[in-house]
């Protein structure tokens, strides 16, 4: 059931109809490219262009598969630490004043994927001289991959968005960038256990086939992916070139959690897991399979555009309360959009009144939000014994079912209802008058809003454990006392209720 927010909007039940397209954080991926000599040394058939030809295949899939992820390109084994000027798009500085480290370039910022990015990298891939490489970038050996990792976590937590994944692609044919036992080795591997600490994925493609992860990058790897060494298997060229340039042309689905939860085993004992949305990529309409994305999902929910449409009137009587869905809203006149709409509104409020009718509409309270059945409900003011109200005059807007939406539950016709003597009518009666109130909504005090005033109270005051009472809880305490005279009467009355649930009808024999 929806709540009416008095000084907000309507949180509506069909908010959450779309929980598996929920967007939870974006995707981002950096591109590492080993800039050594030796990637440089087939001349038009290097290693270098073919990465370049990798970096534009995946850019390009990342605008048909999601276009929020965010991409970057970085270079290292250079001698320049060269970092491209600031990009401008739409106004907005898309880099975040990171400098490279020594041996490493920026060569495009982490952001979301741009037709100017794309001709960036082909500029360079399809240029002689890769647009001068030599005199801007140079070449070097002897990186540490330390700081290479380091630069590359400095561009994920710099982005400006929260990230859900953070992978960083290598793309070298040096199998063994440093020396067993050496500071450069042990700095890897530690800056390896921050990465998983971090959640930040490793992915590497050898550029060689004769490449060796066993001398360097086995124990790295199973370091930053948590893996045993024994379980682990090796990138190897040729393999993971095609699986990765197949994937280039599949439509990508998100593996995004749409919630991170806690399963509680016992009061003590408790795991972690997430729930995921199993994968809907298509709809089978006369016997063909047909792909829709999100937006046109949401678009098919939507028949009407947001409003308030007239079916007609029928009789108050019409308007039963076994039949309401969910919480009712409140109709008022906005005199400010249209002129003329309290006097209208008004005269059908008192017709309506007159007439004892009900209109029955179609409302669209937004966009993206399926249309529901109603009925505008006329309501007259009600004063309490202050003189206060308590009740506005308007239309009050109640939700009514479709006829699909009625079911007939025939085991509740099949079973008895238990019957009940005079005396314990009157017993009830008794219980009912002893606990019974008179309602005044000024007496109850919104709980959300009283929590928050006590916590900023607290914050201000310098309060410890701060008492917090929510009003609209029952007072078990006044309760007991109040029927703790009529709780033996009750309990001879009653006996234990030994009638059975009426038992399962089984299949129908075919």
């Amino acid at each position: 059931m929806s709540q009416v927010n008095t000084f907000g909007g309507n949180h509506s039940d069909e908010e959450d109809d779309n929980e598996e397209f929920l967007y939870v954080g974006r995707s981002a991926l950096i591109l590492v490219i080993d800039c050594a000599d030796s990637m440089f040394d087939d001349g038009a058939d290097g290693k270098f262009k073919e990465a370049l030809d990798i970096a534009d295949a995946m850019m390009r899939n990342m605008i048909t598969s999601n276009e929020k992820d965010l991409v970057a390109l970085v270079l290292y084994n250079v001698q320049h630490n060269r970092t491209p000027p600031e990009d401008v798009d739409d106004g907005e500085q898309t880099s975040s004043g990171i400098v490279a480290p020594r041996q490493c370039a920026i060569f495009l910022h982490l952001n979301t994927v741009s037709v100017e990015m794309i001709k960036a990298v082909r500029r360079m891939r399809d240029s002689d001289d890769f647009e001068g490489f030599d005199q801007k970038y140079g070449h070097s050996s002897g990186t540490s991959l330390a700081n290479v990792l380091w630069l590359c976590t400095r561009m994920f937590s710099h982005c400006g968005y929260k990230l859900e994944h953070s992978t960083i692609f290598l793309f070298t044919m040096n199998d063994q960038p440093h020396t067993n036992n050496s500071s450069e080795h042990q700095q890897s591997l530690t800056k390896a256990r921050d990465l998983l600490q971090k959640d930040i994925t490793v992915m590497l493609l050898p550029m060689v086939p004769s490449f060796d992860c066993s001398k360097f990058y086995t124990e790295f790897l199973c370091t930053v992916l948590d893996e045993d060494e024994e379980d682990f298997h090796p990138p190897v060229y040729q393999e993971s070139k095609e699986q990765l340039l197949q994937k280039m042309f599949m439509k990508d689905f998100k593996k995004r959690s749409l919630a991170h939860l806690k399963w509680y085993l016992s009061a003590d004992i408790a795991l972690a897991v997430n729930i995921y949305s199993f994968t809907r990529k298509c709809i089978s309409l006369g016997g063909e399979s047909i792909s829709f994305r999100p937006e046109e999902m949401n678009l098919m929910k939507q028949i009407l555009a947001p409003g308030i449409r007239l079916l007609g009137f029928k009789p108050a009587s019409t308007v039963t309360m076994t039949n309401h869905v969910r919480s009712s809203l409140f109709v008022y006149p906005d005199e400010a959009h249209i002129h003329g709409s309290t006097v209208l509104l008004r005269t059908l409020y008192e017709k309506c009144l007159e007439r004892n009718q009900v209109a029955y509409c179609i409302l669209t309270v937004r966009r993206k939000q399926p249309s529901k059945l109603v009925a505008l409900v006329a309501q007259k003011e009600a004063l309490d014994t202050n003189g206060e109200r308590y009740r506005h005059p308007g239309f009050r807007v109640e939700f009514v079912p479709y006829a699909a939406d009625i079911r007939d539950l025939t085991f509740l016709e099949e079973a008895e209802a238990p019957t009940t003597s005079t005396e314990q009518v009157d017993v009830f009666k008794k219980v009912i008058k002893r606990i019974k109130f008179k309602y005044n909504p000024f007496l109850f005090e919104n709980p959300s809003s009283q929590n928050l005033y006590i916590n900023l109270e607290s914050l201000v005051f310098d309060i410890d454990n701060a008492e917090f009472f929510d009003s609209t809880r029952p007072d078990n305490d006044m309760i007991d006392e109040k029927l703790d005279a009529l709780a033996n009467e009750i309990s001879n009355m009653f006996s234990e209720d030994v009638t059975r649930a009426p038992a399962k009808r089984g299949r129908k024999a075919v």
